[in-house]
């Protein structure tokens, strides 16, 4: 089996209620990327200025953990040590 990722827009959810939204174009997806939680915003400014991820996709569809359902905040591809990693600034559903 290939080990590939296809994972190239994230997945399109409705702006939470009261949630603030912030907007910034990413030169690695070059495109603009939208956040709603501030914790977010900092984890993309991290994989934007780590030389080591190659490209990443926010909200890339969700993750079961323990037979719950949670939204991953992330997928990205590094060129090494290993190639792909999810990661979530948070449990939320």
């Amino acid at each position: 089996m290939a080990d590939t990722l296809q994972v190239t827009r994230p997945m399109t959810l409705g702006r939470p209620r009261g949630a603030r939204r912030f907007e910034a174009f990413s030169p690695k997806l070059a495109r603009r990327a939208k956040f709603y939680r501030l914790a977010l915003l900092e984890q993309w400014l991290l994989l934007e200025a780590n030389p080591k991820v190659i490209t990443f996709c926010e909200r890339p569809g969700y993750v079961l953990i323990n037979e719950d359902r949670h939204l991953a905040d992330f997928c990205n591809v590094q060129a090494r040590p290993s190639r792909h990693q999810a990661s979530s600034a948070s449990t939320t559903r």
